[in-house]
């Protein structure tokens, strides 16, 4: 079963307004919120991200170390969800998400769900979290979540699973040092990984129908590793833009036809 079925827009690079999986970012104060940045003082110094995709069950777990150079400070963090619905309701903002939790420093912190600022049905999980002066923190988001799919026409449908990176450009500097893992433990393989890049938009139909089994087309930073049934992105001093998201299209399967 395939979540979210719609035209396909041609490259996997076009999939991003279909997912709103991403890193924590620094967000305004009051009112709607929206990334703000960069920070002055907190930084991101590490991430380590561990999907876990299973029986159509998206499960990811994300652990960050923010580092504050300055005075003691709040900050609202935000984790982007997706609106249920086109129809904004800013009083009963509700995601996507099957499950969500925070963590700060190993103890779980309330998190609010509120509305974004900009123009598609934005949602944020939103947390104010204190920095003493000069300090580190540790910062654990886990959420939960269907499989992610599209048709594409005339006659297919594959499975897409993407992780935002961009907004981690709202703290200051650079990430320091980065892994994004990706098990697929409902899927066959053996995997092995090319680049959207390499595959001009007009000629993705062709290029799945013909692919082996376990091709899975990516974009993000850099190529990754493939082990077993794993594919690890490793990443350091980066300063992420929109090129650096990782979107994956995999598992193209070609639609029975109707009885």
């Amino acid at each position: 079963m395939l979540r979210n079925c719609a035209p396909a827009l041609g490259l996997i690079l076009f999939c991003m307004s279909s997912s709103a999986r991403a890193d924590d970012g620094y967000l305004s104060i009051g009112g709607n919120p929206h990334l703000m940045g960069p920070h002055s003082t907190v930084s991101m110094q590490s991430e380590a991200v561990d999907v876990d995709i299973r029986e159509n069950n998206v499960t990811v777990d994300c652990q960050f170390v923010f580092k504050n150079t300055g005075e003691a400070c709040s900050v609202r963090m935000g984790f982007p969800d997706q609106g249920t619905t086109e129809q904004r309701d800013p009083k009963h903002p509700q995601g996507s998400f099957k499950s969500y939790k925070s963590y700060v420093n190993g103890i779980e912190i309330p998190t609010e769900t509120v509305s974004g600022a900009g123009k598609k049905y934005e949602i944020w999980h939103a947390k104010v979290v204190d920095f003493p002066a000069n300090s580190i923190l540790r910062v654990h988001d886990v959420y939960s979540d269907i499989e992610g799919g599209f048709q594409i026409p005339p006659d297919g449908c594959a499975h897409f699973f993407s992780y935002v990176l961009h907004t981690a450009s709202s703290w200051s500097g650079k990430i320091g040092v980065g892994d994004v893992r990706i098990t697929f433990n409902s899927h066959d393989g053996p995997f092995h990984a090319v680049s959207a890049r390499d595959v001009p938009g007009a000629n993705l139909r062709k290029f799945l129908r013909k692919a082996p089994t376990g091709t899975i087309l990516y974009s993000g930073p850099g190529h990754p590793e493939v082990e077993g049934k794993t594919l690890k992105f490793h990443f350091e001093n980066l300063r992420p833009n929109d090129g650096s998201d990782i979107v994956l299209m995999y598992d193209y399967q070609k639609n029975l036809p109707e009885k």
